[in-house]
């Protein structure tokens, strides 16, 4: 999973483990943290993102 160091998924002035430490680690899942200062990481999923929300209701009507 790919998301960006927000507060909800990343820590740094803390040890405490987060929730979704202990999910990712039931579930086998990996997770990768976009690079600090680098937005492009992440923009090419919330662009694509955003053109789904935008194309869904004219290829619906098709």
């Amino acid at each position: 999973m790919l998301t960006y160091r927000g507060s909800e998924f990343y820590n740094s002035h803390s040890t405490l483990q987060l929730d979704y430490d202990s999910l990712y680690k039931e579930h086998d899942i990996y997770h990768v943290m976009g690079r600090i200062a680098k937005p492009t990481v992440l923009g090419k999923i919330e662009r694509w993102n955003w053109m789904y929300e935008v194309e869904r209701p004219r290829i619906k009507k098709t």
